[in-house]
């Protein structure tokens, strides 16, 4: 099938926390208009990047993801996928890379890649260092606030600051960065969303973002105007009263485990969480009354998870791995063509290669979905062992 030609693979990091028309859109806009030999999606799992309990299961993920049109799916452990934006970009393209993707499309609020460009040559100047490690000295600022006040003081253009502010076009901005650390030709493409933001709680025809969907699941809404197909949600709600209770009795232990070699936690911020923290609200306002300059919801929420599944610091150092979790016709044949040592690298299942039991990211992602399994009552680890999904099969 690929014989004598270029071969395009496309690579599409994705949350898909739930799958939502925006998703089809954008897989409908790349075929559409790149007609590609393959789409490889890598996405989290059970939890999202933002520290959030995933509405679905990371294995119906996999099979919503190839009827909404991914050829190829890849697993981004949740190790990996739990940390701050730069570290989720280049964990995820790393990986991408492993499968010679050639192109990588995102969503964005501006799909003018010039802006995103000069925006990368900005914060990876000498100049912009310099003054950030001053207001990143000062400890109360978050990495984000504190990179904004450097661009102000830098007087960057107000419109290049107001991009940089916006959730998709900081990923965009992530995502370059990390093609450029680790060298490699990838060519970024900008799709610009359409009728709803990244973070809207606001609805727009049959378009809600993410973030918006999640909360109605919670509330027990109808979310079916919403999505391209029917999708078996978990009750979220549930879910997250019982996260909640877990959370609540590690931190009563935490003067038993030692936190000073647990990823993300750094600069007290596990004590500030059990000083401050007002245990007698719900987990959303627990959250809420927790923010402030320096810590922000995501970050007090991803060290929440890392507390409750101890995972150790630098764990993205460690060697990761190569997982598919799903693929149609189109993808099997694509990882035809790739090479003996990279078909060596892949696995679908734990139980294929013995050296995968000391793989510490491994370790953790199976720890995940027993985590998750006790969230929701349902019988999920014994499908990590199972072979990877077929679309055919759905």
């Amino acid at each position: 099938i690929f014989e004598g030609k270029n071969i395009m693979n496309i690579g599409v990091i994705i949350e898909s926390n739930p799958f939502h028309n925006g998703h089809k859109y954008l897989f409908d806009y790349i075929n559409a208009n790149f007609n590609p030999d393959c789409i490889t999606c890598i996405t989290s799992t059970s939890f999202n990047m933002r520290g959030e309990i995933s509405p679905i299961t990371k294995f119906n993920k996999v099979k919503y993801l190839l009827q909404g049109g991914a050829n190829l799916i890849i697993e981004l452990p949740s190790a990996l996928a739990l940390q701050s934006a730069d570290l989720f970009a280049y964990n995820s393209i790393k990986i991408l890379n492993l499968v010679n993707i050639t192109d990588i499309v995102c969503g964005c609020e501006t799909d003018d890649l010039s802006k995103i460009e000069k925006i990368v040559n900005i914060t990876d100047s000498p100049d912009f260092e310099e003054i950030l490690k001053t207001f990143l000295n000062e400890k109360k600022y978050s990495y984000k606030n504190a990179c904004i006040l450097t661009l102000k003081k830098m007087k960057i253009d107000n419109e290049l600051i107001s991009l940089f502010s916006l959730p998709n076009t900081t990923l965009a901005i992530t995502y370059l960065k990390a093609i450029k650390k680790i060298n490699i030709n990838i060519k970024l493409h900008l799709i610009k969303r359409i009728k709803v933001g990244y973070n809207s709680n606001e609805t727009n025809d049959n378009f809600a973002s993410a973030t918006a969907l999640r909360n109605k699941l919670i509330n027990y809404e109808d979310v079916t105007n919403f999505i391209p197909f029917n999708q078996e949600f978990i009750d979220l709600n549930k879910a997250i009263n019982k996260y909640y209770d877990l959370i609540k009795y590690r931190l009563l232990i935490n003067n038993v485990i030692s936190n000073n070699q647990i990823s993300t936690i750094d600069e007290g911020i596990d004590n500030y969480i059990i000083n401050n923290g007002d245990f007698n609200t719900n987990f959303q306002e627990f959250i809420d009354k927790l923010c402030n300059k320096k810590y922000t919801k995501n970050r007090i929420k991803r060290s929440l998870f890392h507390l409750l599944l101890n995972t150790p610091k630098n764990i993205s150092s460690n060697q990761t791995y190569l997982r598919v979790l799903g693929f149609d016709d189109k993808g099997i044949k694509y990882l035809n063509t790739l090479s003996k040592e990279i078909k060596n690298f892949i696995f679908s299942s734990p139980k294929e290669n013995n050296e995968l039991n000391n793989n510490i990211i491994l370790k953790h992602e199976l720890l995940t979905t027993k985590l998750f399994e006790i969230l929701t009552n349902q019988d999920l680890f014994i499908k990590e062992f199972q072979l990877p999904i077929r679309k055919e099969q759905i």
